[in-house]
Order: C-alpha cells, then structure tokens, then sequence
C-alpha cells in the first residue's frame, strides 16, 4: 500500500488510519495555468488561449 503519512498533517491520527483503512492513495497531479486560470489538461488549456487569441485577431481585424 501506498505511504499517506505525507498527505496528513499527523501520520497517527485518526485520519490517516481511515485512509489507510479505506485503501485511499496520493498521486501527484499536473496543472496548466494560464491567465490566472488552472487546467488539468494540456488540451483545456490549449483550447482556452486559442479561443482567446483567435477573438483578439478577430477584434483587430474586424
């Protein structure tokens, strides 16, 4: 089983017991951000600054 001692802020307590016992894992995650804006996908993130490029050249065009 995974160590969770880290994802509690006391690796004895009654919560880390719980996940523990309930077979509760950590995993690390990669953000995105962009803009002030966080995305859990590369493709989210992508997809927001091209809409927004895409509406600043349409601005400026038009």
């Amino acid at each position: 089983m995974a160590n969770i001692t880290r994802t509690v802020s006391d690796p004895f307590s009654d919560e880390a017991a719980d996940m523990e016992r309930l077979g509760i894992t950590e995993t690390t995650a990669t953000y995105y951000h962009w803009k002030g804006y966080r995305y859990t996908t590369a493709r989210d993130a992508l997809h927001a600054a091209r809409r927004a490029e895409s509406a600043r050249g349409a601005i400026i065009s038009g």
